[in-house]
C-alpha cells in the first residue's frame, strides 16, 4: 500500500491483494485518516488482482463512515476481475468508480 496526498484528498494505492491481512491494514489507515479529519479518500485499484469479502467489507464500512463525516471513498482503475465481487455482493452502486485517478481527483472538487 502506498499513500499520497493530493490537496485535500488522500490517495491509497493498493497492492495485488485486499484480503483479511491487507484489509485490516487498510481499515486502520482509513480510520487514522478519518480521525485526523481526512474524509475524502481515493482508492487506486490499478494493481489489485484479488479482493476478498473482508476487503469488500472494509471498503463498504469505510465509505459509510466517511459519508457520515461529509466525505467519500471513491475507487479508480478497477479491473473487470475485481469488479465482479462488487457486482455479486451488490456493493458496486455504493461507490463512484473512475477509469483513472485524475478524473477521480477532479470529481472531489465538483
Amino acid at each position: 500500500m502506498e499513500l499520497e496526498t493530493v490537496g485535500k484528498i488522500k490517495v491509497i494505492r493498493l497492492g495485488s491483494r485486499l484480503d483479511a491481512v491487507t484489509g485490516a491494514s487498510l481499515h486502520e489507515q482509513i480510520n487514522n485518516f478519518a480521525n485526523e479529519g481526512w474524509v475524502n479518500i481515493l482508492i487506486d485499484m490499478g494493481n489489485l488482482k484479488f479482493i476478498s469479502s473482508y476487503g469488500l467489507g472494509v471498503l463498504a464500512s469505510s465509505a459509510k463512515r466517511l459519508k457520515g463525516q461529509g466525505g467519500s471513498v471513491k475507487l479508480a482503475r478497477m479491473s473487470h476481475d475485481v469488479k465482479v465481487p462488487f457486482e455479486i455482493t451488490g456493493t458496486l452502486p455504493h461507490f463512484e468508480i473512475y477509469d483513472d485517478c485524475e478524473k477521480a481527483i477532479e470529481s472531489f472538487k465538483g
